[in-house]
């Protein structure tokens, strides 16, 4: 187990599992479903971000990526970035999470103005046209088209690490 899958779990990551750029699944269909979000057009998502084919370019480009499985979105977005950091310290200067932001009870950039802690501030990997879906279950973790609004959500972060 590596150091950052360690420190992953210890912070409470249900799961994490290291996979290369070869293993992210890409499918344009993901950002067409951006549309119909509320966060459509925000700075975390399309037209705001890469396009779609240079998010495969530049995504590519990783050898290590860490995929961190939690059911608690706040949870989850803090142990990508505390993995972030730790690898952006330990010489891994491209390293960059991509796990949504919840550090705000409520987003100030979507509608009061500016960013108040833009260094929390991190995409969707959707945003990047990553299927989440065949990405993971290849590597035997749960997800599932949840049925109601009563299901416990399955939620992944991507650490790009080196």
């Amino acid at each position: 187990m590596s150091k950052y899958e360690q420190l992953a779990l210890d912070l409470g990551a249900i799961n994490v599992r290291t996979i290369s750029a070869e293993e992210l699944v890409f499918d344009p269909r993901v950002r067409l479903k951006c549309i119909g979000c509320s966060e459509y057009g925000t700075w975390r998502c399309h037209p705001n971000l890469p396009s779609y084919q240079e998010a495969i370019e530049m995504l590519g480009k990783y050898q290590e990526i860490l995929v961190i499985h939690d059911q608690d979105r706040d949870r989850l977005s803090y142990v990508a970035r505390t993995v972030e950091k730790e690898a952006f310290l330990d010489g891994n200067f491209f390293a960059y999470a991509l796990c949504g932001c919840y550090y705000c009870k409520q987003c100030h950039l979507s509608s009061k103005g500016p960013c108040t802690n833009p260094d929390y501030r991190r995409p969707y990997c959707y945003s990047l046209g990553i299927n989440v879906f065949d990405t993971v279950r290849p590597l035997g973790l749960p997800i599932q088209v949840l049925q109601s609004k009563d299901e416990v959500p399955n939620r992944y972060a991507f650490v790009l690490i080196k």
